[in-house]
């Protein structure tokens, strides 16, 4: 087997199917429990409005770093045009939906993408 079928079996497939595929067959079409949707506000999303995204973007310009590629770079930029379009036009107008005041008050005081922005506790 190739490294990269065995990188992209260990780190898709198997967390993908013992974290993800396996609990949803387990649960089947059971209801989601009631008080699961709440502004997380804690951990990484207290520096940042968007940890994932940054963290995505932050491995693919480890990647362009260490191969020196400049065309993973350009990838990073075209990911992170990608995600401010879909952060701005969707997500952002839900989680005001959703949550109203509370995300509002949550996005003045954190940063989209950079934790240093931060002015605050939310």
């Amino acid at each position: 087997m190739t490294l990269f079928l065995r990188v992209a079996l260990f780190t898709v497939a198997v967390p993908g199917t013992v974290a993800g595929l396996l609990p949803f067959l387990i649960v089947g079409d059971r209801a989601v429990a009631g008080g699961a949707s709440r502004l997380v506000t804690r951990g990484f999303y207290r520096y940042t409005r968007n940890p994932m995204y940054v963290a995505v973007l932050a491995l693919v310009m480890g990647w362009a770093t260490l191969f020196g590629a400049a065309v993973l770079a350009g990838y990073a930029i075209l990911l992170f045009m990608v995600f401010s379009l879909f952060i701005r036009l969707y997500e952002e107008p839900r989680l005001v939906r959703e949550f109203g005041e509370e995300y509002s008050t949550y996005a003045s005081q954190v940063g989209r993408w950079l934790p240093f922005r931060s002015r605050g506790r939310p």
